[in-house]
């Protein structure tokens, strides 16, 4: 059996407490071990697949009537009265048949085992989508052996005797295991899936994907949403870090703020700093602006996306400066990405742009922006210009 990975603790707590509500809501809380020997659910497991009901009267005005012929034991037609009798002792000696008794329970712990699967297997597509290299070929293998340790759970309740523990392995054990291989196999599809798409459309994250529903417009607004909360989120850690620092500790926050033309002028100064790239769209000082623009992105943060909640284990933000544009030798994507970002996207939340409206403003492609934002695109001189243009900024100070 594959080894499933850690999940977190409230998870893993989440799962104990579910598994409590589903035993009690399905009758698995002692009970159980009594429905073997329950009449009435034995005499409900004999029930005739069929009706007993007597034909139905055929009004004399109908002049193709229908006969309903029934047959004995012995094979012969006889009368629905003879026939009903025979059916009813048939009944009762059905209820102490072995096989009878064998059906009990089997179908309420099969539906049991579904529900268990689907609440637990969800969290762990989540966390696969978090936290991998999105292989489906392991996610499958953490389906089958969720789907073992369920079989394993749905046999712990029944094995408190003898005769209980045989016939879970008789009569129960295997119609588990193929029904919860119908569910696996359905999973591991929908994991195949957004592997593919994901591979199809590397701008969007298999969470997007999923928090989609494999909609890949929905997984642009969701990737959108997510990138304008994570720059209000930086943007607000810098300046709550920089309001509560004491001044001596913070003095060389400030004297980077200064070249970056985020701070305000100060009493006695000589020169005020040239305004920030944010200040020179909106008119204002650059750090009331930047201030402005937190609040208005805290308010989108607390508003939240529509994405369900993903777990990301060991996940930490990355400080990003909004500063001057900056060229780093040999930096990644991601890195160029996160520098681009930091720069870009408070200016477009003060105007309330999300990225494909400043293609359109721009007049250039979505891909343009979108693989610009990304960090795996430069931009020509044309578009680079257009694009800066919509933001108030000159070609050369949209960051490369």
């Amino acid at each position: 059996m594959a080894e499933l990975p850690k999940l977190p603790e409230r998870i893993l707590r989440l799962h104990s407490l579910r598994w409590n509500e589903l035993i009690e809501r399905h009758g698995f809380t002692g009970e159980h071990l009594e429905w073997h020997d329950s009449p009435d659910r034995r005499r409900g497991s004999a029930r005739p697949r069929f009706s007993l009901a007597p034909p139905p009267i055929t009004p004399v005005t109908n002049r193709t009537p229908t006969e309903t012929t029934h047959f004995g034991m012995d094979g012969q037609p006889v009368p629905y009265e003879k026939w009903l009798q025979q059916q009813m002792e048939a009944w009762v000696r059905r209820e102490s048949d072995p096989d009878t008794i064998d059906s009990i329970g089997v179908a309420e712990t099969v539906t049991l085992a579904k529900a268990r699967f689907s609440e637990v297997i969800v969290d762990y597509l989540r966390f696969w989508a978090a936290s991998t290299d999105h292989n489906s070929d392991e996610f499958r293998d953490w389906s089958i052996a969720i789907a073992q340790l369920v079989a394993r759970e749905m046999g712990d309740l029944w094995r408190k005797d003898q005769w209980h523990t045989t016939w879970f392995e008789r009569a129960c054990h295997k119609k588990i295991d193929e029904a919860l291989g119908a569910l696996t196999r359905e999973w591991e599809s929908r994991a195949s899936k957004l592997e593919i798409q994901g591979l199809e459309n590397p701008q969007l994250s298999i969470q997007s994907l999923l928090g989609s529903g494999g909609n890949l417009s929905v997984a642009s607004t969701l990737e959108e949403n997510k990138s304008t909360i994570e720059t209000a989120q930086q943007v607000l850690s810098n300046l709550r870090a920089r309001e509560t620092l004491p001044r001596r500790e913070a003095d060389g926050k400030i004297r980077q703020h200064e070249k970056a033309g985020l701070r305000e002028t100060q009493p006695g100064d000589d020169l005020a700093p040239e305004p920030s790239r944010v200040a020179r769209v909106s008119g204002v000082s650059g750090i009331q602006t930047v201030r402005d623009t937190a609040r208005e992105l805290e308010a989108l943060t607390q508003a939240g996306s529509q994405e369900p909640d993903t777990i990301r284990p060991g996940s930490a933000a990355k400080t990003v400066n909004v500063g001057p544009e900056t060229i780093v030798v040999g930096e990644s994507v991601h890195e160029r990405s996160e520098r681009r970002r930091s720069e870009v996207m408070p200016i477009l939340a003060s105007k309330r742009w999300k990225p494909n409206k400043w293609a359109t403003k721009a007049g250039v492609s979505k891909n343009s922006v979108y693989e610009y934002l990304s960090g795996k695109r430069n931009l020509g001189s044309e578009n680079r210009q257009a694009m800066a243009e919509e933001l108030g900024l000159k070609p050369e100070e949209l960051p490369h």
